[in-house]
Parts: C-alpha cells; sequence; structure tokens
C-alpha cells in the first residue's frame, strides 16, 4: 500500500467558504451533493487505497509575520489498510510558543450519509514524538491527533484545523509545509489560497510535471492579495526507490516573502548574534582546548573535538529553527542540539580570536533555490578560509577529530549567517574515495574444510561513521547476534567466535570492527576437485553500499536516483587452501568503468615461500559511487555495474589436489 502521509502539513486546503468564514455545521446526514462528491471520487479511482475528495488551505498573513492558517481535508477510504493506518491519525504539527492550534471539528461520513462527530477526548495533543526519537524533549513541540471510531471501508473522514501564528520568529511569511499538491494516493481536488498584505508580495514558484494541469490566479481587493492555486484529478506519485523520490520530485509549491537569500542570512545572523556570548568559564575551556597550539586551523579543530566529546546531543526548548541557546549555557548544562552547538563553537572559534558564522544547511534536503525559503534541518559553522571560501565545521557530527564535516555533506546546500548576508551556494562535492570502507580478511581452510577467518571492518567519512553509530546504538548483546547473521550468509553453519571494535567514543582513532567466525564443513577435501568460493565475495560484510544495491533494483527509472552519500568499499582477503591443494583456474576479472561509477574484482592464486603449488588465494574487490544523484540514463550504466557485482557473488574457485602429496586423504 502507498500509505498516505501522516500529517497534513503536507496535506493542503482551506475548508469550505461557508467554514472558512468559522461557520461549521454541526448536521446528522450529509448533504447530497457532498456524497455525490464522496462516490464520484471513489468510481474515478477504484484501486486506490484513499482518494483525497478535497484539499483545502487558505492562510491568511499579516504585515508582522503573524497569520491565521485554515486546513480543510475530505478523504474516502477504499481499503482495510486504509481503514487501519487511519484509525488513530496525526493530523497537525505545530510549535507552541509562537502558536495556537485547535481542531475545528473531526467527523467520520458513513456510506449512507450518517454523520459521526468525533469527540472532544478522542482529539489529543502530546508532544510530538518524533522529536523524542532525536533526543529533542521539547514540550512545545506539538502533535494534533484524532481517534477515528468504527471505520470501515467505505467510510470518509474529514477534519479541519486552524493553526494562529500569534508570535512569529520573523515578519516574513514561509509556506514551510502543506507545499505538496501531490500525495502516494489521487487527489481529486487541491485548493491554496494565501492572501496577504499588497505590501508585503507573495514570491512563489510551482513545480509540476507537464501532464499536470494547476491554475494559478491572483486578485487584489482592500490594499491585499489573494494567490490561488487550483487542480483538479491529481495523479498518485508513484515514489521509486532511492532517497526521498517524492520530496524531490512531486508536484509541489514553494512560496514565501522573504526578499533574498541574502535577507534571510542576515536575519540568520541578527537572531543568533545575541546568544554568542562568552564568560570566564568559556574562555577557560578555550584556553585549554587550544593551549600551546599555534595555527587557527589547529586550534578550531581542537575546539571541535572537544565539543563532539563533551557536550551530549539533546535538546530541552525551542526558539526557533535558526536560533540557538546562549553559547554560555550550552557549555554550563552540556548538552544542545545543532544550532546550540554551532552557536557555541562560533562563540569559542571568536574568544580564540578566530572569526567564524553559524551556517545552515540540509544533509539530503531538496534544493529548489528559485524561492529563498527555510530549506534547512541542521546548522553547523563557517570559517573563513582568506580565499572567499570557507572552512566548514559539523560539531555535533559523531565524526573522528580530524573530520570536519560528514561525507554525506557534500552537495548540500548552504547559507553562511552574516551581518552583510551572503547568497544560497552548495557545499563542495565529497569524493567517494573520502567515504571510503575498507574490509580486510585473513582466512584459511583446514584439512577436515574448517573455515576460520578473521575480518576486520574500518573506513573513514560516512562510512567510519555508519560503523560507530551502529556500534554506538546497538545494545551488545544485539550486536554480536547481527554479526552473527551476518557470517551465516557466509555459510548457513557459521557461528561468530569473537566480535570487538575500537572504543565509539573515541574519536582521536579510527574505530575498526574485528569479527572471528569459523564455519565447518566449508570445504570437503578427499581425492577430487572443488568448487570453492571467497568468504568476502559474499559481500555480506559490507553495510553501506549493500543498502544503495537494494535501492537500486527497478532496470530503469522515470526519476533520477538519489542518494544519501558517495561511497567506495575495498575488500581484500587471502585465503589458504586445504593442506594439499593448489588453485587451478579462477574467475575472470572484471573492470567496468561508468559515469561515476567502477568496479574492479581480481583474482590472485599465488605460492607461498617454499612451495611449489599455488596454495594461496587473493580476493581484491573495489567498487566506487562518486556521485549523489543518477539520471534515468546514467542509472541505466550504474545498473550494469551493480547487477555485475551482485553476479560475482556466485564466482567459484576451482582447486584441485596435488595426487602425491601425502596431507590428501
Amino acid at each position: 500500500m502507498n500509505r498516505p502521509r501522516p500529517t497534513p502539513f503536507v496535506i493542503v486546503g482551506a475548508f469550505l467558504i461557508s467554514l472558512v468564514a468559522g461557520t461549521a455545521v454541526q448536521a446528522q446526514t450529509a448533504a447530497p451533493e457532498l456524497m455525490q462528491k464522496l462516490s464520484r471520487a471513489g468510481e474515478r479511482f477504484p484501486q486506490a487505497n484513499i482518494v483525497f475528495v478535497e484539499k483545502r488551505r487558505d492562510i491568511r498573513y499579516e504585515q508582522d509575520g503573524t497569520y491565521v492558517d485554515r486546513t480543510h481535508c475530505l478523504i474516502k477510504l477504499l481499503t482495510e489498510p486504509a481503514v487501519q493506518y487511519f484509525a488513530t491519525l496525526p493530523v497537525w504539527e505545530y510549535y507552541s510558543y509562537r502558536s495556537q492550534a485547535k481542531v475545528e471539528f473531526a467527523r467520520v461520513v458513513k456510506p449512507d450519509g450518517t454523520i459521526s462527530d468525533v469527540p472532544a477526548d478522542l482529539i489529543a495533543d502530546v508532544p510530538n514524538p518524533m522529536y523524542r526519537r532525536q533526543n529533542v524533549n521539547d514540550e512545545t513541540m506539538r502533535l494534533k491527533t484524532v481517534t477515528f471510531q468504527n471505520l470501515r471501508v467505505g467510510d470518509a473522514v474529514e477534519y479541519l484545523i486552524e493553526e494562529r501564528c500569534v508570535k512569529p520568529v520573523t515578519s516574513d511569511f514561509e509556506l514551510k509545509e502543506g507545499k505538496y499538491l501531490q500525495e502516494d494516493e489521487p487527489v481529486a481536488y487541491v485548493r491554496i489560497e494565501i492572501n496577504g498584505p499588497a505590501g508585503k508580495p507573495l514570491k512563489h514558484m510551482l513545480r509540476c510535471a507537464e501532464s499536470l494541469v494547476v491554475t494559478s490566479t491572483s486578485e487584489q481587493k482592500d490594499g491585499r492579495t489573494s494567490y490561488i492555486w487550483e487542480a483538479r484529478d491529481i495523479p498518485p506519485f508513484i515514489s521509486e526507490p532511492g532517497w526521498n523520490t517524492r520530496q524531490h520530485f512531486a508536484a509541489r509549491l514553494l512560496a514565501s516573502t522573504i526578499a533574498s537569500w541574502s535577507e534571510l542570512s542576515r536575519t540568520g545572523y541578527r537572531i543568533n548574534q545575541a546568544s554568542m556570548d562568552e564568560d570566564d568559564n568559556l574562555r577557560a575551556a578555550v584556553a585549554g582546548a587550544t593551549r600551546g597550539l599555534k595555527t587557527n586551523e589547529e586550534k578550531a579543530a581542537s575546539l571541535v573535538r572537544f565539543l563532539r566529546s563533551n557536550i551530549g546531543y539533546k535538546g530541552l526548548t525551542s526558539v526557533s529553527a535558526y536560533q540557538g541557546k546562549p553559547a554560555t549555557q550550552t557549555l554550563r548544562e552540556r548538552f544542545g542540539v545543532c544550532r546550540d552547538v554551532a552557536v557555541l563553537l562560533c562563540s569559542m572559534l571568536r574568544a580564540a580570536g578566530i572569526e567564524s558564522y553559524p551556517a545552515a544547511t540540509g544533509y539530503g534536503r531538496v534544493f529548489d533555490s528559485e524561492v529563498p525559503h527555510d530549506i534547512f534541518q541542521h546548522m553547523i559553522v563557517a570559517v573563513p578560509d582568506g580565499q572567499r571560501g570557507y572552512r566548514l565545521y559539523d560539531p555535533t557530527a559523531i565524526l573522528r577529530s580530524t573530520d570536519r564535516l560528514p561525507g554525506y555533506a557534500g552537495e548540500a546546500p548552504l547559507l553562511v549567517f552574516r551581518p552583510e548576508g551572503e547568497d544560497l551556494v552548495r557545499i563542495p562535492h565529497i569524493a567517494a574515495t573520502e567515504n571510503l570502507g575498507t574490509i580486510r580478511a585473513e582466512s584459511r581452510i583446514g584439512a577436515d574444510g574448517l573455515l576460520s577467518s578473521t575480518v576486520t571492518i574500518g573506513g573513514r567519512g560516512a562510512y567510519e561513521e555508519d560503523l560507530r553509530n551502529w556500534c554506538r546504538r546497538t545494545k551488545a548483546e544485539d550486536y554480536r547476534k547481527r554479526w552473527g547473521d551476518i557470517v551465516a550468509q557466509v555459510n548457513p553453519a557459521a557461528r561468530v567466535i569473537e566480535v570487538s571494535t575500537s572504543e565509539s567514543s573515541d574519536l582521536d582513532t579510527q574505530f575498526l570492527v574485528t569479527i572471528r567466525y569459523e564455519a565447518p564443513g566449508y570445504a570437503a577435501p578427499g581425492s577430487d576437485a572443488l568448487l570453492i568460493k571467497t568468504p568476502l565475495a559474499s559481500d555480506c560484510f559490507e553495510r553501506v553500499l549493500t543498502d544503495i544495491v537494494a535501492r537500486a533494483k527497478k532496470p530503469e527509472r522515470k526519476y533520477p536516483f538519489i542518494l544519501t552519500t558517495t561511497v567506495a568499499a575495498v575488500q581484500e582477503e587471502t585465503l589458504l587452501l586445504p593442506p594439499g591443494y593448489s588453485v587451478e583456474s579462477t574467475p575472470e576479472p572484471i573492470a567496468l568503468e561508468g559515469k561515476d561509477v567502477s568496479l574492479n574484482i581480481r583474482y590472485i592464486a599465488a605460492s607461498p615461500a617454499g612451495e611449489a603449488n599455488a596454495s594461496q588465494l587473493s580476493f581484491k574487490k573495489k567498487l566506487s559511487i562518486d556521485s549523489r544523484q543518477f539520471d534515468p540514463a546514467n542509472y541505466v550504466e550504474l545498473r550494469k555495474v551493480l547487477e555485475a557485482n551482485s553476479s560475482s557473488k556466485n564466482a567459484q574457485v576451482r582447486i584441485t589436489p596435488h595426487p602425491s602429496d601425502p596431507r590428501v586423504y
């Protein structure tokens, strides 16, 4: 099932004209017009799970940035999975420190026209659990949920929500949520109206497929302008495997009164300037962390190391998505979210005499840059490099001390907050070689066919961060069990003997994982030739590329294939054959080069010192993906390489005994 999106900030709409005026009718039987809409919607889209019969959104913003947002949605449920999903529905996310939100009404419309209003005790207002999962315990991040009782296939759910922003962060209006015109299920009718003062015009941009017709009009009256978008019979967006294809390619609307990216840069600097404070405690911490260091780069790296090691990622309060709490408070409390720690790093760098600025980014985010708006969900720090560029530091990323940014940060949007303003740019490309995983194994097959192997896994950049975080976030017993599941892919009888890791909190050394395992009966030595596989050829010890391969299953694509990171992996194994055996033949080498993707595999038979026969086998493989986006044509090239990689897992080595060797039995 293409599940409907769970929150209405992707369900745009304002209620019918009578309801926008606040005159909701508490009838117990639906009007004939409403029943006709529901009937027609079900008939037009019989294969859907649900139909968004109407999505309306009516927003009125003022000169000072306050606004009233009224959102109405009418949805018909056509399948049992949809009924189960809609039983308790998250309908609105908001911040109580700046807004008031209420569910004006919620109800169920039965196929016979009977209307059942949802009672008040089944409409909840709770802290948003999504942020709790991110260790952000902020009571002001709220979520409205509605429980619809006794739903059945053929029912419709309907609700109207009003949010009043009474304390805006800035005077600018942005359509931050509710911008998607297209859903994972069909939309019979959608209408968005945004009304604002004529002296505060709205910049807007519509992105949609050529086949989707959206009418766009504007009306002026009484010193105000209304901007209106309408569309009918919008087909569902069929997501393709990859990273957020709907976020990147579904029909969407951007709207904002922000004058320019430079203006947003100045605003970000202004609201953070007061938080970049310092006191004796902060100055002492800076002096201790930079003692004996000469260059600004050395000092900056040491301060980043100090923050990564001493400041926990946790949030309690919100001021805004842009504004961090006072630096001295974060240092004293020893915790904060990204914006808090970025502000603290700026204050510490400035105390060390190093010019620095907070900067907003969004790893893996949509990059619609035509209309200035808030596309960010992360804050880092920019230090001028003296060459009209910046050295960028992410103080909350769990990286090695020498790494300034996560390996997956490449090509993300970047807006540096400066008093004079900056334009929106991209973080430079981070090559696959900077996100390189290394997997090395020393293995042997004994005379009894027992495979014994020691595998060591490490890496750099995004690869190392994945390994380190997986270890940090997994209980010890679960971690060992997971490795047991992995070695079972080499051979069903394989068992883990030992798993050891570097200290995951030690950011000064490379993080390494070492696995010792055995597989009884891996081979059956005797008088006949054997076909065996090198264990690493199974690819089971490789984590990051395996996920990418799993997403690249479709033979062809309509949309570009977008990845979270560039990445490469080198796998090398030395395998000692059973006593008395030597290599007779190996698989053909593979050398494929495409646009931003390559694969090289080779097997090398060797004779240990003093032996005449090739009783040792080396396996070497490197797979590299050096782009985060492949258009449909280049995706075909990527698929060819990945298919060759998958096929290589079945390649076998033929080994034969030495007839005169007394060890053969």
